[in-house]
């Protein structure tokens, strides 16, 4: 039910750029298309909330059933809320679907404000991404709900600084690691000079840990002090963290590549109303900043998280690009060529590499339940 379902959608998203690529959209249909979006939506919603089975998803649960705390004295949010849909009698899976559901509603939201087509944005999140975010929960609805977030670093008024604080801040009490996107403070540096040498700057100081964790057996220096200050003495991570990967940061290294620069490429002459420029320049951004975790992920691969983060945020700053027509055909056709490329990629590194569909994709295809069987 769940593959015909996921098929249905799919090939409905195809249709919608198919129609777009030969520019014949139709603007007559308003209301149909809303209707479209709706059942896309709701459908979405569904296969993530379909997956019963994954590892992660099995994880979650017990941890929800037994009232087990994942980190002490942190992520209080969190582990606040599923005590509480514990407490009133509420199953696991109930709590994940209001909370995705929810959590949802910011990615939506944020995605109508930047005016970005449902179906184009589908197109590339459904082969993998759907899932990844099905299993990986609190990943994924904090991801959500930066994606509106990031529209504070957008807003020049006073006190949106402080708002983009609170936000990375209580997101860090769902899931501790979104505390590192505190960084992207910088973005918010009005002199274009200033920042971009603030940004490269940290590229560098960041190529060479890169280089001095390779000597190092790829053990990052410094590590421990670093550590120190975010996991606590009996944080049973610390241990799982401060290892090696070898050379699995390879494969994300070049995916990041391949779409850092084609984004940054094809945003040359982007032509915009003023939120749309800001959000591209952003995301821009947060692909230089993202470079950052690449020492971290040679210890400990689960790092490449933030880089997945920062390829869901490039679909859209790459959608938004795509509907204006002042781009060159060129850059428009080498933006999807990549888009797909790396949506190619990631299913390879997803399912090959990093795991297998057994556990990502069967989940949901083939012993997904509808969110309504409780």
């Amino acid at each position: 039910m769940f593959f015909y379902l996921w098929l249905i959608i799919y090939f409905i998203c195809s249709f919608k750029v198919f129609c777009f690529l030969l520019k014949i959209e139709d603007n007559s249909f308003i209301i149909f298309s809303k209707v479209l979006n709706l059942f896309l939506l709701l459908g979405v919603f569904s296969l993530i909330v379909a997956n019963r089975t994954g590892p992660d998803i099995i994880n979650y649960q017990t941890a929800y059933i037994y009232k087990l705390t994942l980190i002490q004295n942190r992520e209080l949010i969190y582990n606040n809320l599923r005590l509480f849909f514990n407490s009133i009698g509420l199953d696991f899976f109930t709590f994940r679907s209001v909370l995705v559901f929810i959590c949802g509603l910011f990615a939506i939201k944020g995605l109508k404000r930047l005016n970005v087509s449902i179906p184009i944005f589908l197109f590339f999140y459904m082969p993998i991404l759907l899932f990844m975010d099905s299993g990986q929960m609190r990943n994924a609805i904090c991801l959500y709900i930066l994606v509106y977030g990031l529209f504070f670093l957008t807003d020049e008024k006073n006190f949106s600084t402080l708002f983009f604080i609170l936000t990375i801040i209580l997101l860090s009490q769902i899931h501790t690691a979104f505390i590192f996107y505190l960084i992207l403070l910088v973005l918010k540096i009005r002199d274009e000079k200033k920042r971009n040498t603030i940004l490269y700057s940290t590229v560098a100081v960041t190529l060479i840990f890169f280089i001095m964790t390779i000597l190092n057996n790829h053990r990052m220096p410094f590590i421990d002090v670093i550590y120190g200050f975010i996991l606590s003495e009996s944080d049973v991570r610390a241990s799982r963290y401060i290892t090696t990967a070898g050379l699995g940061f390879l494969f994300p290294l070049v995916v990041y590549i391949i779409m850092t620069l084609t984004l940054r490429y094809a945003s040359l002459g982007f032509i915009g109303n003023a939120l749309e420029k800001k959000y591209v320049e952003i995301v821009n951004g947060i692909n230089v900043i993202s470079f950052i975790f690449f020492p971290f992920m040679m210890m400990n691969i689960t790092y490449y998280r933030f880089i997945r983060n920062a390829y869901f945020l490039s679909l859209i700053a790459a959608v938004i690009l795509l509907k204006q027509i002042a781009i060159n055909r060129v850059r428009k056709i080498l933006l999807i060529v990549s888009c797909i490329l790396v949506t190619v990629l990631w299913i390879f590194f997803e399912i090959v590499i990093y795991d297998t569909p057994q556990n990502i994709i069967e989940p949901i295809l083939k012993n997904g339940e509808w969110f309504f069987n409780l």
